[in-house]
């Protein structure tokens, strides 16, 4: 007795042959399901400018394809389906060729539709940031790529600064993207800190502990719950070295920190200072010396470093450790002081690249103000802010606005040397880390696809 030979999928019950290539029974129930959808829209379409008689005729045809294709897979036979297709392809084209599109057409309007969603989901809803440098670590590396939620402040309108619905406001502890609020070349460049206070919030440094004292509230707290390990190697960016001939190592406090809804790790310097190497793309001559222009456009003198795959140039740089903020004197208050501090604004505004650690401006400078751009209000209004306990500052966050700092504490330029971050200057949270460093093809999975917090 013989077995029955098991059918083949698409040649219909009990076929023993291979009518067609995979390639081709793949295309005939493709075009099938797509008859199956479009010849009805076009039906409805045409419904009143189409006779009836005709609009009978190809609905016939799809209803007998439709019901062919409800079949079940061994009871249909591919060279059947094949000739249904054609058959309805033909009687749509006699009698509705007018009004249908073109595969062209259709090409194009289903890749116009699909850009169109992308724009909406980037524009409104969620858009991917690359991790520009090294402020948000041990976070956030620099090449970390992370989606952000753009809905969850609420809408802006784009090109505009005008924010639609929102179901909440930045709360402490969340990483948020935002456009840098000063003025400059920085002017509107994408940032990303984390928010370590909110409006109310009475805010300062002491000895690398960030203090904050709720509005509601008359004891003040820490962001630091406990020290992870006291001494450990600092995590650097792709760009920085240790300098070794300062330092045996760079070593750093890892901090474990808390807000009411997340908790996250910062460091900083364990020392009060750490030498590192900032390398550049210049590669070193045959002398291995090298020069090359700074921001400034003043010429700097580096030292040649060997990656492995080539000597380049790279500069030693001093990292302080910033344990206390704000300091220096009193803000101006009454005329003389207010104009003695605009001059030293102004200069200090003009060298703002060429800043020494630790001066007045340094420590004060959001105090110098914006413009429209940051906070910008006038100087009685700001000066309202700054409070002074026994021999502590402390500044107090007005409404509107939030203090930023990095993880990265002594290695980020952040809230305590350029100001507040005015709340329609925030694009949106941090909300997924979906790749891992520079490299997609050598991912890290034991940190990708988490939430940022």
């Amino acid at each position: 007795m013989s077995k029955r030979k098991k059918s083949k999928r698409g040649t219909g019950q009990g076929s023993s042959q291979q009518p067609l290539t995979w390639r081709k029974r793949r295309e005939v129930f493709r075009n099938a399901r797509h008859l199956d959808n479009e010849i009805p829209r076009l039906l409805r379409k045409v419904r009143h400018r189409v006779p009836a008689e005709s609009l009978w005729i190809v609905a016939d045809a799809v209803r007998e394809l439709r019901a062919y294709r409800k079949r079940p897979r061994d009871d249909r036979n591919v060279l059947r389906m094949a000739a249904l297709v054609e058959k309805v392809d033909t009687l749509t084209d006699q009698h509705l060729g007018k009004w249908r599109k073109s595969p062209r057409r259709e090409y194009a309007e289903s890749i116009i539709v699909a850009l169109a969603i992308a724009l909406f989901i980037r524009t409104f809803l969620f858009e991917p940031f690359k991790i520009p440098t090294g402020s948000m670590i041990p976070t956030l590396m620099v090449g970390d790529h992370i989606f952000v939620s753009k809905f969850i402040y609420g809408v802006r309108l784009p090109f505009t600064r005008i924010r639609l619905g929102g179901w909440r406001v930045p709360k402490r502890g969340e990483v948020i993207v935002f456009e840098y609020p000063g003025p400059g070349e920085h002017h509107g460049v994408d940032y990303i800190k984390r928010v370590m206070a909110v409006p109310g919030d009475r805010v300062w440094m002491k000895d690398n502990l960030w203090h904050i004292r709720p509005g509601n509230e008359t004891e003040a707290g820490l962001a630091a719950g406990s020290v992870r390990n006291n001494a450990s190697p600092c995590f650097l960016s792709p760009d920085e070295r240790c300098d070794r001939q300062v330092n045996d190592r760079c070593d750093c406090t890892f901090l474990e920190e808390r807000s009411d809804q997340h908790d996250w790790l910062s460091q900083h310097i364990s020392e009060s200072s750490m030498s590192v190497l900032q390398t550049t793309d210049i590669p070193c001559n045959h002398d291995m010396q090298c020069v090359y222009e700074n921001q400034l456009g003043t010429a700097v003198h580096g030292d040649c470093i060997d990656l492995g795959t080539g000597s380049v140039c790279a500069v030693s740089q001093m990292v302080p450790n910033s344990p206390n903020w704000p300091l220096g004197t009193s803000p101006p208050r009454t005329p003389q002081e207010k104009e003695s501090w605009k001059r030293e604004c102004d200069a200090a505004m003009a060298a703002s690249l060429n800043l020494a650690v630790g001066t007045r401006w340094d420590n004060w400078r959001f105090m110098c103000g914006w413009g429209e751009g940051g906070w910008g209000a006038a100087w009685d209004e700001r000066v309202q802010y700054i409070h002074r306990v026994d021999d502590q500052y402390e500044l107090e966050i007005p409404d509107g606005f939030v203090m930023v700092l990095g993880d990265n504490r002594d290695n980020s330029e952040d809230g305590r040397r350029w100001g507040l971050v005015p709340h329609d200057h925030i694009k949106g949270k941090a909300l997924i880390l979906w790749a891992a460093g520079d490299s997609f093809w050598k991912p890290n999975w034991k940190r990708i696809f988490r939430t940022v917090h």
